[in-house]
């Protein structure tokens, strides 16, 4: 095992524990360290496989409690396969750094105002909204990647429990991630993929998202709230800076 990959297998057991914890931030984490651990399309088939097994881990582990609100995750998977589409034409319209600059300002306003407790109920027609946020996902997964804050802060204003915000979107991730999956299979013979760094991150996986389950069962609802208002608000500086070219 060579350093950078024990860094890689400390920073993959991390992401799966936070993600498992708080239902978002296993690419956020992982993914500048395996950019630098591996070429570019190998390293997000790794991201995108390992993402797609703490998804199915985290459902499996709480197959006896599940808690999916299905009449929120059915309309948004349905309204983020246009919006896929709508992405592709944001990213020919607009740089991918202005995208990213823009949508980074957008998640830490609304990250702070979660911070501060500013995070009222949605009222006023739900339906249509729920279909927004679903679209709007679609759009920034294809224009930028970032799709998780809009999921995260719509369902924790829908008032739903800690482990239903993150069942809901393990399913959600797991539904775009299969889509991802899909869309890299051609190209998959002709990539050379790093095996022993993937199974070593795979391995790590595994141990950080059993972690990160334990800590989800003991965590309070309001401990869990704070750390997913952290993430979003991490996602949102990282997504701003690199925008910027800081990063």
């Amino acid at each position: 095992m060579t350093p950078l990959e024990a860094v890689v297998a400390l920073v993959a057991a991390f992401a799966a524990c936070v993600q498992t914890a708080v239902g978002m931030g296993f690419a956020l984490v992982l993914s500048p360290v395996l950019l630098v651990a591996a070429p570019p399309r190998p390293a997000i088939l790794i991201l995108t496989v390992l993402g797609l097994t703490v998804n199915v881990l985290t459902l499996l582990r709480g197959r006896h409690r599940l808690q999916v609100a299905w009449d929120e995750v059915g309309p948004i998977l349905l309204a983020a396969l246009p919006g896929s589409v709508g992405g592709l034409l944001v990213l020919r319209a607009l740089s991918k750094p202005t995208i990213e600059a823009v949508v980074g300002l957008m998640v830490v306003a609304l990250a702070l105002a979660r911070l501060a407790s500013i995070d009222p109920a949605v009222s006023g027609p739900v339906k249509p909204a729920r279909l927004a946020v679903g679209a709007l996902a679609g759009v920034l997964s294809t224009a930028s990647g970032i799709n998780g804050p809009p999921l995260a802060i719509w369902l924790s204003q829908r008032r739903l429990p800690a482990t239903a915000i993150r069942d809901s979107l393990a399913v959600i991730f797991l539904g775009t991630g299969l889509i991802t999956t899909l869309t890299l299979l051609p190209g998959i013979a002709s990539t050379h993929l790093p095996w022993s760094l993937a199974g070593l991150a795979l391995v790590a996986v595994l141990a950080g998202q059993h972690v990160g389950h334990h800590i989800h069962l003991r965590a309070g609802a309001e401990q869990l709230r704070r750390a997913l208002s952290l993430i979003i608000l991490l996602t949102g500086i990282v997504a701003l800076l690199s925008g910027l070219g800081v990063l």
